[in-house]
């Protein structure tokens, strides 16, 4: 089955890119997933701060951030390659390589490069946070599996159609 999207880049570039200049989707239905931190998926609201349990290391939340993207995409039977867009909010610009590194590992993004944002921001739902990562991703048409399709109903031969003419 041919991707539901293409990478579009303008012109050839030696310069290694974290991203796709753009991408066009050429099929399936978009998922757009929720700002994912390094805190639990599922929190209570308003927030209990003893549910903040998360590493201060940036790699580690960059880690946790995307396993929480993963829960999302793993539901919707699709992998970091379907997601066309990401919009990484950093507290620290500087870590956006550590982060980057991280997302090319072949558990995550690998070499597939999607369109992306890089935001710093003042700070995040709860102080300790460095990352925050909302995606956009394609889930692709599937067709029916053959044996999920139903048999077709056995019918009696029809009688032919009676001429209407007048006499």
């Amino acid at each position: 089955m041919p991707k539901p999207h293409v990478a579009i880049h303008p012109k050839q570039s030696d310069a290694p890119m974290p991203f796709a200049p753009g991408i066009l989707v050429t099929g399936g239905k978009l998922l757009f997933i929720s700002g994912c931190t390094a805190m639990n998926l599922y929190h209570s609201h308003p927030h209990r701060p003893e549910e903040f349990a998360f590493p201060e290391d940036t790699g580690e939340q960059a880690r946790r951030v995307l396993n929480n993207i993963k829960l999302t995409l793993d539901k919707c039977g699709i992998a970091f390659k379907d997601i066309v867009k990401a919009t990484k909010f950093f507290t620290n610009i500087d870590d956006q390589d550590v982060v980057n590194a991280i997302m090319k590992e072949p558990q995550y993004f690998g070499d597939h490069l999607p369109t992306s944002t890089t935001v710093e921001v003042k700070r995040l739902v709860v102080p300790g946070l460095k990352l925050e990562i909302e995606a956009v991703a394609v889930v692709p048409d599937r067709k029916q599996a053959p044996a999920a399709r139903k048999k077709p109903v056995a019918r009696k031969p029809s009688r032919p159609a009676r001429s209407r003419r007048r006499r």
